[in-house]
């Protein structure tokens, strides 16, 4: 019993030595990417500024470029989330914030 405890321990404190600071690093860049929020760009600030306070979503495409409404779209659901801006009616929305 006693040498299968000591083949564990050597085990261990081998797996500890050669892979703690791998671990370590993974886990610190996942707490950091983790509290780190999503850099915009500066294009994508700067369209963000000229919008209107109260915009539709055909204007929001067209402010920031956007082909189609389905682009918007997902990149209004993610202001959405973020809090930067929120749904007034169906396709009507408002800035709560005035900057990125």
């Amino acid at each position: 019993m006693a040498l299968c405890d000591l083949v564990l321990d050597i085990q261990y404190h081998t797996q500890l030595h050669w892979f703690y600071d791998l671990h370590r690093k993974y886990y610190d860049d996942q707490l950091r990417d983790a509290a780190q929020q999503r850099r915009r760009t500066n294009k994508f600030i700067e369209c963000f500024r000229q919008l209107p306070e109260v915009f539709t979503t055909e204007k929001f495409a067209q402010v920031f470029g956007y082909a189609n409404n389905r682009s918007a779209q997902k990149t209004l659901e993610r202001l959405l989330n973020d809090k930067a801006i929120e749904r007034t009616m169906r396709g009507n929305y408002k800035k709560l914030v005035s900057e990125l």
